[in-house]
């Protein structure tokens, strides 16, 4: 094996260990930011009736998608706890480093 595949391998051992330690602390945080307006304060997301909505031009700022996964978070984790929230935005970041590579 060359030292360019040796090397390789070892960052990608490497790289989930790293992401992992950066974002150890953030599963346990409140919400900050616009996490207020567009988490806690929208209404839009207690009910996933309210699904079809997201997905009408110019209806909570036409990012369906993004309310769509804070719907589901919300019902996931029962209400506004942040954990669920935080662990979709995780896994999204993840898959969107994946595709990336």
């Amino acid at each position: 094996m060359t030292k360019k595949a040796w090397f390789f391998r070892i960052c990608c051992l490497l790289a989930p260990a790293l992401l992992l330690g950066a974002y150890s602390d953030y599963f346990g945080n409140s919400f900050h930011f616009d996490d207020f307006h567009v988490i806690q304060n929208n209404i839009y997301i207690r009910s996933l009736r309210n699904i079809p909505l997201f997905f009408r031009i110019g209806a909570i700022g036409y990012r369906p998608l993004v309310s769509l996964s804070l719907a589901i978070d919300y019902a996931l984790g029962d209400g506004l706890d942040p954990w669920p929230f935080h662990v979709t935005q995780f896994i999204l970041l993840v898959i969107l480093g994946v595709m990336l590579f």
